[in-house]
């Protein structure tokens, strides 16, 4: 069986006419579909899959499974595509597959739907463009099943300064051990701290950064004004620039930082000073090339204090 595997924003489908000469019966509920922000599984079932179909069928759902996991989505659709392969099986195999993989993601708690076998469809695809959003698999009977591995167990006690071990819903904090039970209640206990969403995660998102959902945990994306920041920072490692954001922060209110940096934008890429305070002897300029979309390049002048 060979798989092609995209992560779409939108997908949908709807059957013209027979491309064979008995397809699979259409009824009104198949003749079209859709799958929002989901996996779709361009499917070709090969001769060979004709003489192991349960253990091809098994193979391409673990196969499948992994790539969701990655993907942190439950969607899938699968598409029966006759152009992935020259060998292709024959018409009644190839739907007792299909539909024996259908059932088996469905078994493991995804939301699956699948397109009918031998019709000619128009579709339309949005792929998301991520570097995990067109994959391809070759399923065999030889292909390995990745086991999921099994849940571990983690336990948490907390040690008092005398070598106790205690269980964490148990122990007894001090007057000035407040900080230390926040952690203790988010990371062992799992309950959620009081006071809503941190403010830093609002400061991000107006400064252009933010979590980059399809890398690690931790990873981040920097938008235009966000990497323009971070280019003023590290320019200079001597130079101490967070003073002039403070200035800004001291003079407007901290609400008002973003405002006041993409009011500095212009004048960073017309070369202009920024700041008035700073003495003539103090300045000094960083050049930068900065590329336009129409292929000129201009200067940009970074003014940091000595």
């Amino acid at each position: 069986m060979r798989l092609l595997l995209v992560h779409a924003d939108r997908f949908e489908y709807e059957a013209r006419e027979k491309a064979v000469k008995e397809p699979e019966p259409l009824d009104e509920s198949h003749k079209k579909g859709a799958l929002e922000n989901g996996l779709v599984v361009f499917s070709t079932v090969e001769k060979n899959d004709e003489q192991e179909p349960e253990q091809i069928a098994t193979n391409a759902a673990s196969s499948i499974e992994e790539v969701l996991g990655w993907l942190k989505t439950k969607k899938v659709m699968l598409y029966p595509y006759a152009h992935l392969s020259t060998s292709l099986a024959s018409r009644e195999p190839a739907i007792s597959i299909l539909k024996a993989l259908e059932e088996r993601l469905a078994q493991k708690g995804y939301e699956v739907s699948r397109s009918p076998f031998g019709w000619y469809k128009s579709f339309t695809i949005t792929a998301k463009g991520h570097p995990l959003s067109e994959l391809s698999r070759t399923i065999t009977v030889d292909t390995k099943s990745r086991q999921a591995a099994p849940a571990v167990k983690t336990e948490y006690v907390i040690m008092d300064q005398e070598g106790k071990l205690h269980p964490p819903e148990d122990f007894v904090f001090g007057p000035y051990d407040a900080e230390f039970k926040s952690l203790v209640e988010k990371e062992a206990l799992k309950r959620g701290l009081t006071g809503g969403e941190p403010h830093f995660l609002d400061y991000a998102r107006r400064f252009g950064i933010e979590w980059e959902s399809f890398a690690d945990v931790g990873q981040m994306r920097f938008g235009p004004e966000s990497n323009l920041i971070m280019d003023l920072l590290a320019a200079d490692k001597r130079t101490p620039t967070i003073i002039r954001l403070q200035s800004l922060r001291g003079e407007s209110g901290r609400e008002n930082i973003c405002s006041q940096i993409r009011r500095m934008l212009p004048a960073i890429l017309n070369g202009q000073r920024l700041d008035s305070k700073l003495q003539d002897a103090a300045v000094r300029n960083l050049r930068g090339r900065r590329q336009l979309q129409n292929g000129a390049e201009r200067r940009a002048a970074t003014f940091l204090q000595a």
